[in-house]
This record gives C-alpha cells, structure tokens and sequence, in this order.
C-alpha cells in the first residue's frame, strides 16, 4: 500500500534522501498509520553507494577518462514498531530511528524465499533492506544490528561533517556485525531486481549479466564465480531450505565497519566461507548442485575496504585447484596506489595484482600411471600473475615476465625415495571444466621436466630392479586430477652395457601393468620402449658360432630385465611366437635358431625368472650340467659389483629338432643349448666380457653322406686368454656310397676331437678334425702311397654356414698307385654344409712309363690319361686329358725333353639366369734343351672354345617328330 514520495535534502550536511511512505498520510506536521491493522513502513532511499572503477595492471598508465560505473539507490525499510502509531513529520522526526522498539530495520528472512520472483525484496508482504554494495550485489544486515546517525548537522572547527548513518549493534558495545547477501541487480539501475525460479537456478542465481558494463570496470565482485561466492551467504540458504537437502550452513558477510552516506558507503567487511571439497565430498547436497548444473562454489575469501563509495582495497580469493590435483586458491587484490602522472599531478587508482596460493602443499595418489606416490610443492605463493590472466577458464600460470611459473616439487616414489624438479601448472577454477585442452597447449617443454637423471622407483612392490636415472618425464592428465606419466626418458643400465652408449631411453607404462599391477605377467613387466626398441645381437664371435641370439628388446620387466615385448607379456609361446623375436638369430653359423626353439607350453612362473640373489654360480652349474630346469626366456640384468657394473646374460631355451632344406636334419631332441655372458664395465672404463656357450646331445646330418655326433661343444671366451674350443663325444659316420670309410675310423682315436686332435681357432671360426695319411700299401707289383683321409668341421665366427669337408687325399697332393710300369692317381672331396652340399671335386689318373739306361745315355718316355671334374655353386666342370713325353740324357751333357698336352674341357654355368654350356680344347707343346750351362724352353700351346647360346635351338626344335620315330623304330626288336 504505497502511499507518499518526497525527498528531504539538506545542504549544510549534503543529506539527501527520497522517502516513501507505506501505510503512512501525512497529518499536519504528523506521519499518522494509516490502517491501525496493517504494518507502516518508510522507505529510504539513498544515492548509489558504491563506484566501480577500470583497475591497471603493475606498472600501467591509467587511461583517461577512467572508465567507472556507478552502482544503482540502495534502500532502507524503517518499519514502526506495535503501538507505535505516528512519527513527527520533520527532518529530525524522520531521521529518529530509535529508541529501540519505535523504527525497526526490516532484514531479509531466512526461513521463505520471497513473494514474487521478479522482486526478491518483498518476503511475506514485507518489503525489506536493500543495499546495493558493491555495484550490482544487494546485501541487508542481520536483526541484531541497528542504524544510528545524527539528525542534525554536527560543525566543529568551521567544519561540518557529511551526513552518514552507521551500522551498530542493537545493544552491547561495538563489534563486528553480520551482512547477508540476498540477490543480484540485473541490468541498468532503471530495471528492477530479480531473483530466480527454481528453472532459472543457473542463469540468475549464479551467472551475472555484465555485458552492459565496460569490460575494464568489470571488477572481481562482478565475475560470474565470485558473484556465486559472496551472493551464496544468503542464496544458498535458500537452496538448502528450498530442496532440503545437505547440512551446509553458509557463513555470513562481516563488517567492523558500515557507514552509509549521500557520497557513497565507507565501508571495511570480509567474508569467509569453508564448503566441501567436491573431489572427495559426495555429500547429497554437492551432487544435487552437479545435477542442476550449478557451478561448484567458487570464492574461499572476500574483503572489502572503501571510503564514500570509492574502493580502497578489495582482495577475492577464489578456490581451485593446480592441474596436479594440488587444492590452490587465486587472489585478486586491488589497491588504491597513489601516484603522479606525466604532468606531475597526483592520480590514484586501483593497481590490481593476482598470485595463486597453494592451499595444499601435499597430494597423494593412487594409481599405477604415475611413479610418485605424492607430490609435495615447497613454495606456495607465486609471484604476480601476468596481467592478461583470464580467471574464469583454465590457464597457465604466467608471471608478469611472460615466463611460466615454475614450482619446486618433491616426488616420493613407493620406495620412499625423493626426487625434485620444478613444474609449470594450469589453475583450474572450481567452476571450471576440465583443463584438458588447455594442459595441451604451448609447447612440450611445459609437460616434459628435467629430473637431472634422479633415481626413480617406475613400479610399485618391484624393489631395486624397478628403479632407474631419469632424465625427464612429460606428464599427461586425462582426468580431472588424475596426473600421469606419458612418458619418461630414462637410462636403463642394461641397455647401456649392452649397447656401450650412455643414451636415454624414451618409455611408456604398459596398460596392463596400469591396470592389474606387476602381477599381470610372470616377468613382472611394466615399461614399454617406444620407436624401434633396442637390438640384441651377442655375435657369434661371442659364443663361438653357437648361437647369435638376435632380438629386439622393447620391454622393461621387474624379474627378467629388459626383454622382448612377446616374452615379457606372455605366460606361453608358440613356435610362430618365437620366430617372429628372434627372426634374425643364428644357430651354428647359418641355421635359423627360430626353427629349432620349441614352443614353451607351460604357463611361466617366478621360477623362470629367478632373482638377482639366486643367480649364483651354483645355479648356473646346474643349468649347464642337465636338461633341466630350463630358462625359456633370456634373462638380461645389470648389477654393482665392487669394480663397476656387470651385465648377466643367461638363456636356456628349449629346442626341437627340424629338417633343413639341403642339409638332412637336425636333431636336437635330446640336445639343451645353455648362453652365459657377462660383460664387466669397470670404474675406470674398461670393458671386459666372458662367454660362456654350450651346446649338447646334438647330431648333424649331412644329406645323408655323413652324420656328426655330437656329446658336448663349448666354447669360452675369457679377457686376455685365446678362445677355448672344446668338443666332447664326438662320433662322425659316413653313410651311403662312403660308409667304406668307417672302416678306416677303426683306425682313428676312439674320441678323436680329443688331446692331439686338430683344434684351429682363428679370427674367422673354429675349426676341429682329423687328418690321417694310411701308411703304404706294398704287395709285389701293386704300390699305394701317399692316402690321406680327412674331416673338418669348421663353425665360422660369422654368419657363414657351419661346413664338414671330407677328402680322400687333396689337388694339390693326390694318392699315387703303380702296377708295375703302370700307375696313376688320383683325390675327392666333399664338402656340405647346413645349406646343403656346396661342392664335389675329384679326379683320376692312369697311364704308362718306361725308363732305359745305356750308361752313355739315358731315358724313358710316359703316357698318361685322366678326368677331372667339379661341381660348386650349381656349376659343373668335367676335363678329360692326356699328356705324353719323354727325355732324354747324354753323359749329363745334352739333355732334352719334350712334352705334349692335349685335354678337352666341358662346363655348364649359370650366368644371370641362364644355363649356358661352354666346351673348351686346350693343346701345347713343351720342348726344353740344355747343353751344359745353358737351357732354353719353348712353349707352343693352342687353346680353342665353343660356347653355346640361351637362343640356340634345341632337339626338338632340331629333329621333326615323324624323323625321330623313324630312328626310334630303327632301333626297335
């Protein structure tokens, strides 16, 4: 029922109010009730109490004009008390607002919301306190509070000071008073208030229109969060009743000191208010606020310092957090700085500063994806922020250099172990969305950290084994709060000894180590080496032409080292596993060692991965000296020892007999191939590396011509000490059209690759063998003389095959045979290897010679026949030859002699794909004088070839079919 509007202004004090009348008449020099039954009320209005100024950075120039906003009237509801009828209808009448229980001050009630939406100053009927401070924000104060001013102007000194009215407790002496902030204006000043409905929540409550105030003026109290935060002391009661839901009770607004006056509030208030955290509270209240899209609460602390309107010191401190999961808090403070400007006069605004508080210098974590488990930040305080600092959204924190900020960490991995590094961060608001993809931009640099090769434990419960240097780690974060290692860069010790750099590796966590812990594999594996890994290659120069076990390591495990990713994850191996990581490894020179690795059936266990501790050299005899237990996957570890560092390397797979193409086969059903290696890098940088490698209970077959049994071949390499070959047991048979040959081994040492055997280690292999010259045969007129039989093994150093050669005598000093004035001679080889047969060369000889001696004269001629033939690299040559001569001699004086060579040469080759035959004649004369001291030699020779042609025709080509079976027929019965 609004009656009257009038304004009183005084000049002496600069009073000016516009007061209104509720159930009030103006009667004669009385303000009477009007209705007895109904409440009265004045309502005050005063002039905008609060001025909103463009605030500058540290060291800005403040522009001109400045721009500012000023806040809309502020509103005073006097309401007459019971019995209190009428007020005397004068300045000093209206300005008599007590005794106590005469004009009381109408608060904001916390029990109902208001009446209507659209005017949030009207509870019950009731219109209540309404001031406008800051701009935009309403705020009334508590029942315990009263106003008290001056009715009159108050001069002293010829001064009269401005009308104000303060802000003091109904009784008691002074203290700090309660203020409740209850609504927000919207719009221009001309517009009316508003409060939300429950289907406005977000869009009024909690999200501020500030689009008609100039982006410089926009202060830290007008921002959507921490509107939210200082409008909640009273909006939020209102949720909380209204929905009846959670225990929060929000804290007020507190002021020592609130003065209202024609120029503007003078005013010293806080606010504080302590909320759950809403990453670890899922009280009703927070999850109900989530699902009406309510931002989380964002300011912690507000205080707010002014004089006639104009701010002199505002600081808010919004909550949030540090994309590390660290509780952080922003603070804005703008302070009023007086300075000068160009021209030397005095100026003074309000120079706004921002840093990050962390408010929670500790965080621990949970997961598998990150090696720490806590990071603990030492410097809490930044320095101040750069000025383009947006708060609202997510950001990096920048300095005013422009440079990130870089905070002091300590990481404590799960083995307790500290490592410190520094670390840019991304402030997320409490309000805000994930910093995701914030985190993401500006350069690598900011994700990836140097930790100057500090020793970190990767993996939990892995102990020592788990712990490497890391040079830098880059951290990801695909959660909210849920930091990761992305990947690291790291010096793995094995690596470095087998490769002999000290270069970092780059490596990842494996997903299933993150998911179900070093548990999920028998090898405990956890890291994975990203690019093309590392390559083993332990040459055959090392173990003897053994074995070269290739692989590429790309996996980190906690029992077995670093290992191939297929062995480190899997629990069992097919043979097609196995292939596929060690397709570049050698057995015995040239055999395939993926072929003959037997699939591992049996599900692996920690017995195949034992400990550094049960590595001892008992064990390793053991391995070595039976079938029995076996080690199916290569175990790769570094140790400190008391002169650097050793590298073990120690493999016992098994192995499956296989048929090989051109060879025969190679059994290996009984057989166990054992591979210690240990490579010592000593404090002062000297390399030194033992191998040992045994293969037994092996067999060799030849393409069926001869078999190699073989009991035990081992070879050991030690520093400063000649290699050490040995072979035990070895039987070697021929077979098929040479097993005439066995029966020359009766003759042979039963262990013939034993003491005095022929043993050869050179740079280029070993070589192991017999050669046994058969004494001479006489028996009347037959002679033979000068039979070797001989074997050679030979297991190259290199990637050559593994070759036996076998020969009856050589080339170059063939077997002779006479029967009386007849005689000839004659050699064969053969060599194979694991590729197959690789040549087959012999030849024959036979003929006639006659020698006469008259005393005065003397000589004899000679008539010889032969064949020579060779097979090699899918060429044969065969040569038939005869050669005649003779000399003769007179008193020593003359001598002559003369010789003739006639041999008719064929050989088939295979040149860029074609075969193409070749048929070569070769003649020559040989006639030698000598008559006392001189001689002279003549040489006639002649040599003729007839090569043929991938084009020339062939027989069928040649010959019409109706000839041919004429010829055939000619022949038939």
């Amino acid at each position: 029922m609004a009656g009257e509007r009038f304004s009183v202004v005084r000049p002496d004090d600069l009073l000016v109010l516009d007061v209104e009348l509720v159930n009030l008449v103006v009667d004669g020099d009385r303000l009477a009730r009007a209705d007895r039954s109904q409440p009265a009320h004045l309502l005050v209005h005063l002039p905008p109490q609060h001025v909103l100024e463009a605030s500058i950075g540290v060291g800005e120039v403040p522009p001109k004009p400045l721009p500012a906003f000023v806040a809309g009237p502020s509103r005073l509801v006097l309401t007459l008390a019971d019995g209190v009828d009428e007020i005397e209808f004068s300045v000093e009448g209206i300005l008599t607002w007590w005794p106590p229980g005469r004009l009381g001050s109408q608060t904001v009630p916390r029990s109902f919301p208001p009446d209507d939406p659209d005017d949030p100053t009207t509870f019950n009927g009731l219109p209540v306190t309404a001031i406008e401070f800051p701009s935009r924000l309403l705020i009334c104060h508590e029942n315990d509070a009263r106003w008290w001013h001056r009715t009159r102007p108050f001069t002293a000194d010829g001064r009269t000071e401005v009308w104000h009215t303060r802000l003091v407790p109904v009784e008691g002496p002074p203290a700090e008073l309660r203020l409740r902030a209850f609504g927000l204006r919207r719009g221009r000043p001309a517009r009316p208030w508003s409060l939300p409905t429950e289907a406005q929540l977000e869009d009024v409550l909690f999200l501020v229109n500030t689009e008609e105030i100039p982006p410089p003026v926009q202060g830290p109290v007008l921002e959507a969060a921490n509107r939210l935060g200082i409008d909640q002391s009273l909006a939020w009661q209102l949720i909380v009743e209204a929905w009846q839901a959670g225990s929060y009770r929000p804290q007020p607004l507190y002021t020592e000191r609130f003065m209202l006056t024609a120029l503007g509030a003078s005013v010293r208030m806080r606010g504080q208010w302590d909320y759950p955290d809403v990453r670890h509270d899922v009280d009703a209240f927070v999850r109900l606020l989530r699902e009406l899209g309510v931002p989380d609460p964002a300011v912690e602390h507000y205080h707010h310092v002014a004089g006639l309107g104009r701010d002199q010191y505002v600081r808010v401190v919004e909550r949030g957090r540090l994309h590390t999961g660290h509780r952080a808090a922003i603070t804005e403070i703008r302070e009023r700085v007086f300075d000068t400007d160009e021209k030397g006069w005095p100026v003074a605004a309000l120079v706004r500063r921002r840093f990050i508080t962390v408010q929670e210098p500790e965080v621990r974590y949970g997961g598998r994806d990150l090696p720490f488990v806590s990071l603990r930040i030492t410097d809490t305080v930044t320095p101040p922020l750069a000025a383009d600092t947006d708060e609202r959204a997510p950001f990096w924190i920048r300095l005013d250099s422009g440079q990130d900020h870089l905070f002091t960490v300590i990481g404590t991995d799960s083995r307790g172990g500290q490592v410190t590094f520094t670390l840019p961060a991304v402030f997320v608001p409490a309000s805000a969305s994930l910093p995701d993809p914030v985190y993401r931009d500006g350069p690598e640099e900011r994700r990836t950290r140097p930790l100057g090769n500090q020793v970190v434990a990767l993996a939990d419960d892995g102990g020592a084994t788990t712990s490497f240097p890391v040079g830098s780690m880059t951290f990801g974060l695909p959660d909210v709060a849920a930091l990761t290692m992305a990947k690291a860069a790291v010096l793995v010790p094995a690596v470095e000894e087998l490769t002999g750099e000290a270069a970092e590796q780059t490596v990842t966590y494996l997903q299933a180590y993150v998911d179900d812990g070093l548990e999920h594999a028998a090898s405990g594996a956890f890291l994975a080496l990203t690019g093309d890994g590392v390559p083993l290659d332990l040459g055959a120069d090392q173990v003897g032409g053994l074995a070269g076990p290739a692989a590429t390591l790309n996996t980190i495990s906690s029992r077995g080292g670093v290992l191939p990713d297929a062995l480190a994850t899997a629990g069992t191996f097919t043979e097609d596993q196995l292939a596929a990581v060690f397709a570049g490894a050698r057995l015995l020179g040239s055999v395939s060692l993926a072929k003959v690795l037997a699939a591992v059936t049996t599900p692996l266990d920690a017995a195949a991965f034992p400990s550094q501790q049960e590595l001892t050299e008992e064990m390793r005899s053991r391995l070595a000296g039976a079938r029995e237990p076996s080690l199916p996957v290569p175990i790769l570890r570094t140790t400190r020892v008391p002169d650097g560092t050793e590298l073990q390397y120690l493999w016992k797979p098994a192995l499956r007999s296989v048929d090989l193409a051109g060879l025969g086969r190679l059994d290996l059903d009984r057989a166990w191939l054992v591979l210690d290696a240990r490579t010592l890098r000593g404090t002062g940088g000297t390399v030194t590396t033992t191998v040992t490698g045994t293969l037994r209970a092996f067999a060799i077959d030849f393409a069926g011509v001869a078999k190699a049994e073989f009991e035990e071949l081992t070879f050991t390499s030690r520093p400063g000490v000649k290699p050490d070959v040995s072979a035990r047991g070895v039987e070697l048979t021929f077979q098929g059209e040479l097993d005439f040959v066995n029966e020359l081994q009766k003759l042979l040492p039963k262990d013939c690759f034993g003491a005095g055997s022929l043993v050869e280690v050179t740079p280029e292999g070993v070589k192991a063998g017999y050669a046994l010259a058969v004494p001479t045969v006489q028996v009347g007129v037959f002679n033979l003389q000068n039979l070797v039989v001989s074997a050679v093994l030979t297991i190259p150093f290199g990637e050559e095959p593994t070759r036996l050669r076998f020969a009856l005598s050589e080339r170059h000093s063939p077997f002779v045979l006479t029967v009386m004035a007849f005689g000839g001679g004659g050699f064969f080889a053969l060599e194979v290897g694991t590729e197959g047969v690789v040549s087959v060369e012999g030849a024959l000889e036979f003929g006639g010679s006659v020698a006469l001696d008259l005393g005065v004269a003397s000589g004899g001629v000679y008539l010889m026949g032969g064949v020579y033939f060779r097979w090699t690299d899918g060429s044969a040559k065969v040569t038939g030859y005869v050669r005649c001569g003779g000399y003769l001699s007179v008193l020593g004086i003359v001598s002559v002699s003369v010789e003739f060579y006639l041999a008719l040469e064929y050989e088939k080759k295979t040149i860029e794909g074609q075969k193409i035959s070749v048929v070569r004649g070769v003649g020559g004369v040989t006639l030698s004088v000598r008559v006392l001291f001189f001689s002279k030699t003549v040489t006639l020779s002649l040599e003729k070839s007839f090569e043929g042609s991938p084009g020339d025709p062939t027989f069928e080509e040649c010959v019409e079919p109706a000839d041919w079976d004429a010829y055939c027929l000619a022949f038939a019965g």
